[in-house]
């Protein structure tokens, strides 16, 4: 599944052409002090690199979201996890400031649980809610 859909966002798996939004995403300190800190454009290159290779590995990752206007609200999904030696999964998300305030986490994560379970690429832990 590349494309997921809720009633007011799109969310896409990710290509060369987001790299100017994540780019702008990472290098703002108001979001990247919940991300570790702020990274460089050259950091956030090989960062979306790694993602496409994950996608095309397991078929699964982060989405780009966007409003329906085409308007980046920031980067979230799913992926795997070590956690204290057991694999499990995340789902991760970083919005653009202009996001912050709304329900996009909530939107997101019930667009991901309302996946029909054969369309999961693996099975979310028993945290997931």
């Amino acid at each position: 599944m590349d494309r997921l859909l809720t009633a007011r966002l799109i969310a896409e798996r990710p290509d060369e052409r987001d790299l100017p939004d994540l780019v702008a995403l990472h290098l703002d300190p108001d979001v990247s002090c919940y991300l570790g800190g702020i990274r460089s454009a050259e950091a956030t290159k090989a960062y979306l690199a790694a993602n496409l290779i994950h996608w095309d590995r397991h078929g699964f990752g982060l989405w780009i979201w966007r409003s329906p206007d085409g308007a980046f609200v920031g980067r979230a999904g799913i992926r795997p996890l070590i956690v204290g030696g057991v694999q499990e999964i995340e789902i991760a998300y970083a919005l653009a400031r202009d996001a912050w305030g709304g329900d996009m986490p909530a939107r997101s994560r019930r667009g991901w649980s309302g996946m029909p379970s054969g369309d999961w690429p693996c099975r979310p832990s028993s945290g997931w809610s």
